[in-house]
């Protein structure tokens, strides 16, 4: 597993955000290399330009990137890569309603459990094409980072990418979020299982455990 973190550092230099406020407080507590996935809150300074930032998650930090960016001139170009195509047209309002100075652009890929050749190469050359300034990608856990890393010397780009999952229907509005007490104490996961079991119980249930044990495993050296 050392050998796939090098690995991770090394190709994966710009993929610095993790979809989980636990995988950023995992990394920490491992203290692996700082680049491999560096923590929510290192990117909120890094947005903010303060020390002060502290909310840790994936919501919070789609907005302060995009007041970054909206702070430029010229203006700004954000892709959003994932979703079905009336999540993303309510993304482009939003974005368009808060942010005037941003160039949003948007691809919705197929919704299968497996994309073909084809399926990759119009995604890739989607994301070539709009080089973008900052690359939002959104395909559910743990399909999203897998996609990335293996596609990852593909794309011509040279942003910030981040794997943001459920925070599309956030934004858009087509799901709600958990309550502030849920989120500041990191328990949106339990939030989401409570309202989705049916979806979430594989995920959270058997992933998490299995999570959890390759962490004491990493940390023991077993």
């Amino acid at each position: 597993m050392n050998e796939l973190n090098e690995e991770c550092r090394m190709k994966n230099e710009e993929l610095k955000k993790p979809d989980s406020t636990t995988v950023g407080q995992a990394d920490e507590e491992l203290k692996m290399t700082k680049r491999h996935l560096t923590p929510d809150r290192e990117y909120n300074k890094e947005c903010c330009g303060s020390n002060n930032c502290n909310n840790n998650s994936s919501f919070y930090i789609l907005h302060s990137s995009f007041k970054l960016c909206s702070s430029f001139n010229p203006k700004k170009k954000v892709m959003f890569l994932g979703s079905s195509e009336e999540v993303l047209e309510k993304i482009r309002r939003e974005v368009y309603y808060i942010y005037h100075n941003l160039e949003v652009v948007t691809y919705s890929p197929p919704y299968k459990a497996v994309f073909s050749d084809e399926d990759n190469r119009a995604m890739i050359d989607a994301i070539n094409k709009a080089d973008p300034d900052l690359l939002w990608i959104g395909m559910t856990a743990p399909k999203q980072e897998k996609w990335v890393y293996e596609h990852w010397d593909e794309l011509d780009i040279h942003c910030h990418v981040g794997t943001i999952g459920a925070v599309f229907d956030f934004f858009a509005g087509t799901v709600k979020r958990a309550p502030k007490w849920w989120q500041r104490h990191g328990l949106e996961w339990l939030y989401r299982l409570i309202s989705e079991p049916r979806r979430m119980w594989r995920r959270y249930l058997i992933g998490n455990v299995l999570f959890l044990w390759y962490i004491v495993r990493e940390k023991c050296g077993i």
